[in-house]
């Protein structure tokens, strides 16, 4: 009797031991792979990959006049009405994966113009005149034969004789004293920024800045400042209405015009 129940116990635990080996084989045969996880996408430049737009036929993407404010149009932009202090600036963008030269030829106050090389293949892409407007003609074989000429309206590059939007118009209108906002001088003080015209502005960039912070503005030229402007978010005016140094209104660019505080 006792053999018998020896013998069914040591059967039993022959037939665990069976399952319990068949339960893991299992296990391992039918319990599903992990899914592998995607490979990352490739980095790209933050400077070329957001910013072209699909290129007309026949045409560079890198060239489109009519491409939204890339990268290289914000750094040709920003040298407009900047005193270099030399004839010439080589590849101001050192680094990234355009080349730009400015220079300030002689008679001119600031920067007149500069050449870009979109792709740093040592053949000038875009030659850019700082004039009113900025005009840019385009070579959009890369050959440095440019065919293609459009002018800055205030955001974006468009033909002669293109109808600009309500949008546009009214950036464009941007008065002269807000040209200066979020340039980097390159020095603490540009004087007689419109010399030529029957006013005077002198625009200022305090040490700690890292643009333009604020100007003044000599209506009739008389020596006297007429208004004072700081650049900050929203623009701010101070005005002497009685042309005798005494800031007497205060006024905040709403986007359009400028209102009384």
């Amino acid at each position: 009797m006792a053999l018998a129940g020896n013998m069914k116990l040591s059967t039993f635990i022959t037939i665990a031991a069976c399952v319990g080996a068949l339960g893991v084989t299992g296990t391992v045969l039918f319990w599903p792979e992990p899914e592998p996880e995607p490979e990352p996408e490739p980095p790209t430049h933050p400077e070329t990959s957001a910013t072209l737009t699909p290129p007309t036929e026949g045409a560079s993407p890198s060239v489109q006049p009519s491409a939204q404010v890339r990268g290289v149009d914000q750094d040709i932009l920003s040298w407009a009405g900047k005193h270099l202090g030399e004839p010439k600036k080589k590849d101001v963008t050192s680094g990234k994966p355009y080349k730009i030269n400015v220079y300030q030829d002689e008679g001119s106050a600031t920067a007149n113009r500069a050449k870009v090389d979109l792709d740093r293949d040592d053949t000038w892409d875009i030659k850019i005149t700082y004039g009113d407007p900025i005009t840019q003609q385009l070579s959009t074989n890369d050959d440095e034969v440019y065919d293609v000429e459009v002018f800055w309206d205030g955001t974006a590059w468009v033909a002669e004789g293109a109808e600009p939007s309500v949008e546009e118009t009214a950036v464009a209108a941007l008065p002269e004293e807000l040209s200066w906002m979020g340039k980097n001088l390159g020095v603490p003080k540009i004087k007689d920024a419109t010399k030529g015209k029957p006013y005077k502005i002198n625009v200022y960039q305090d040490e700690g800045h890292a643009t333009a912070n604020r100007a003044k503005v000599d209506q009739d030229r008389d020596d006297k400042w007429d208004v004072k402007i700081s650049y900050t978010d929203p623009p701010t005016r101070q005005v002497s209405s009685n042309d005798d140094e005494v800031y007497d209104v205060e006024e905040t660019w709403d986007g359009s015009a400028w209102v009384s505080n």
